[in-house]
């Protein structure tokens, strides 16, 4: 998700064996029970010890630690505000982020599979964001709402991964033609993808990037410098490994 610009400054992202974002609330409260309610309700989750202190909760489940802090302030700088432009899909996000008034960090950590633990951060994160006055999460560069969140992770109820609540994609103009990157790709220890000055459309970056992220998340597919990659069988794109451009760090990069 993503358009127009390359990415805010940003909290550091998440990687290794952390996955870790802030749920945006228009009040300062939560209601924790309603919270329980929603995991058990939606997930199947039922937390057999309940632990919290101070707006703090922490618990474990199938060998992950999940901690939350509840802190009724909102995100300082206006950092939320500033990562919420890059969401182009939600044309108010600006102005539905800066209503915030406190926010929860979410973490989950630990744990052997990537997979895994992005899929129990997600139906946590949902079950908060189904309370009334949550009104969407900031994570890899961007915040979504809360209805388009809970809405993708039902996907996850008939066996697809929520690659949109994971990945952000980033497009923005360069030059004559048009870039495009994503972040989010290291929480599954993958390089972050690029594709630079391509003639191809908005749209049809956009799907191609959804498309190859997918690709390497749901497969477990590490892409290398000097192969190719194609979606059909005349397709054959080249693979570049180089200093990122959009993204921090060592990016794929591909020729679309």
């Amino acid at each position: 998700m993503g358009w127009f610009k390359k990415k805010e400054t940003e909290r550091k992202s998440s990687s290794g064996n952390i996955v870790c974002g802030f749920i945006l609330f228009n009040s300062v409260e939560v209601d924790w029970v309603a919270f329980y309610a929603n995991l058990e309700k939606d997930w199947s989750i039922k937390l057999s010890e309940k632990q919290s202190k101070d707006s703090v909760f922490a618990f474990e489940v199938d060998g992950m630690n999940i901690a939350c802090t509840f802190i009724d302030l909102p995100i300082p700088h206006n950092e939320a505000e500033n990562n919420a432009r890059n969401n182009f899909l939600w044309k108010e996000a600006v102005e539905v982020t800066s209503t915030h008034k406190a926010h929860a960090i979410l973490a989950v950590m630990n744990g052997s599979d990537a997979i895994e633990r992005n899929l129990l951060f997600t139906k946590i994160a949902c079950s908060l964001l189904k309370l009334d006055n949550a009104i969407g999460i900031y994570q890899s560069a961007t915040v979504i709402p809360s209805k388009f969140y809970i809405d993708i992770a039902e996907d996850i109820k008939q066996g697809y991964l929520p690659i949109l609540n994971w990945i952000y994609f980033g497009i923005y103009p360069d030059g004559d033609r048009v870039s495009g990157y994503t972040v989010g790709l290291n929480k599954f220890g993958k390089d972050e993808i690029e594709v630079i000055k391509t003639k191809e459309s908005l749209k049809d970056l956009y799907n191609f990037l959804v498309s190859v992220a997918s690709y390497v998340v749901e497969g477990d597919v590490t892409l290398k410098h000097g192969e190719t990659i194609g979606f059909s069988q005349e397709q054959k794109l080249k693979i570049t490994r180089s200093k990122g451009i959009a993204v921090e760090g060592e990016s794929i990069k591909i020729e679309f």
